[in-house]
């Protein structure tokens, strides 16, 4: 037992984390042996398993966060004002039900009772990985952000959606002399001032009367809200299309009656509109460019999607707690290298050449390599010469592609950049 040592144990674990198949006990043991010569049973192996495995694993991911490569960004002139942008969001999927009593799930169905939730934060700017956690699946997104507020400093750009919202948390971002681009709840008061400076409560339904005779489908309004404690902000609407409108009513309807409440005529006059606050001036990002940043918010959906899909994130098979916790970690881990790998490739190829590699063909084409990160185990000195082969392979068919008709990440980087290098010299 004593020959089996760290490194080893990591070099297992990449294997189980990078394999498209689960891997047994007994296939891992017999890896053991056929490379390093020990004998080893499924017993044994199994008894590695438990909170000191799962301590070592999450050890290593934290210390990679700390020792991270920043500023590989491809546009380094992408707003300067911000020394972090940082966007937040959570991927929730089951795990197997006997977990329930350390990780709770929902309880609409048995295979839901246990459940994960993966809270994931980086900064658009330097493509660095700001906070990675695992808690369970009823674990609140507003909570996490509360928690996460003591990470916030002065200049950074928080990008939030609904789930994240709390007017408390808003009002944390700004007393940190931070900014912040947020989903309005639709439940939050809001006023603005009269002709005599006088607060009084928006009218949704008739701002929406105005907008449509005006014929205009967005507008910026200086207000306050909260009914407490009123924080000042910009408040930008946009009307949406009349059948989206009539889905979220016809969805929060549905809701309400099962719960036995009725849908109030405030609700369905807010859902009318796209509602976002900021605290940012202006003169400094417009209300276009603010609508371009939230957008920016689809990237780590995409990731999400590349973690489930290629990476098989949420495909364990059923096993102990303790072991499958520690592979879980282990995938994890391997994520944020290859994204490290392909980030650095991106910022130097974008250098060389102006053109833009896509993140998402990187991560795909290096979870094909699953042997990659036991190679470099194995031999740490040949790390530029993995690079030196895989530079060649995403040079091919890995750029960025623009999309017709649609704002893809370099076209609204681009654009917001462009008008912001267009401020800097007015």
């Amino acid at each position: 037992m004593s020959k089996i040592t760290p490194l080893i144990i990591l070099d297992i674990l990449f294997l189980c984390a990078s394999s498209p198949i689960n891997i047994s006990l007994l296939q891992a043991c017999n890896e053991i042996g056929f490379k390093y010569g020990i004998t080893l049973n499924k017993q044994s192996l199994d008894e590695r398993f438990g909170e000191a495995s799962m301590s070592f694993i999450r050890s290593l991911l934290l210390s990679f966060l700390g020792q991270q490569v920043t500023a590989v960004f491809w546009n380094q002139q992408f707003l300067k004002k911000f020394n972090h942008i940082r966007v937040a969001d959570s991927t929730k999927f089951d795990v197997p039900k006997e977990f329930k009593e350390i990780l709770s799930g929902f309880n609409g169905k048995p295979s839901s009772a246990s459940g994960v939730s993966i809270q994931y934060e980086f900064d658009l700017k330097s493509g660095g990985v700001l906070s990675l956690d695992i808690d369970s699946a009823t674990s609140s997104d507003s909570v996490f952000a509360g928690k996460a507020m003591d990470c916030i400093c002065k200049g950074d750009l928080v990008i939030r959606d609904l789930g994240y919202y709390s007017k408390k948390n808003l009002i944390g971002i700004e007393s940190r002399e931070a900014f912040f681009i947020s989903r309005l709840n639709a439940k939050t008061k809001v006023y603005a001032q009269d002709k005599n400076e006088e607060l009084i409560e928006v009218s949704f339904g008739k701002l929406y009367q105005e907008m449509s005779q005006q014929k205009v489908d967005k507008k910026e309004l200086q207000v306050y809200i909260g009914n407490d404690k009123k924080l000042r902000s910009r408040l930008m609407v946009q009307i949406v299309p009349d059948e989206v409108y009539s889905k979220r009513v016809a969805k929060l309807n549905k809701y309400n009656k099962a719960n036995g409440h009725q849908t109030s005529q405030d609700i369905k006059d807010r859902y009318r509109f796209n509602l976002f606050v900021t605290n940012i001036a202006p003169e400094d990002i417009d209300m276009e460019q603010i609508y371009l940043l939230y957008k920016l918010r689809w990237q780590i959906e995409l990731t999400f999607k590349t973690w489930k899909s290629d990476f098989k994130l949420a495909s364990l098979q059923k096993m102990k707690y303790h072991r499958y916790m520690t592979i879980l970690y282990a995938k994890l881990l391997l994520i944020l290298i290859n994204q490290q790998i392909v980030l650095s490739i991106r910022h130097s190829l974008f250098v060389a050449t102006k053109k833009t590699l896509s993140l998402i063909k990187g991560f795909k084409t290096l979870c094909q390599q699953d042997g990659l990160m036991r190679e470099l185990l194995d031999k740490p000195k040949s790390s530029a010469n993995v690079f030196e082969k895989l530079v060649p392979i995403l040079k091919k068919n890995h750029w960025l592609e623009t999309r017709k008709n649609k704002a893809g990440l370099k076209e609204i980087m681009d654009f917001i950049d462009c008008i912001s290098v267009y401020y800097e010299y007015i």
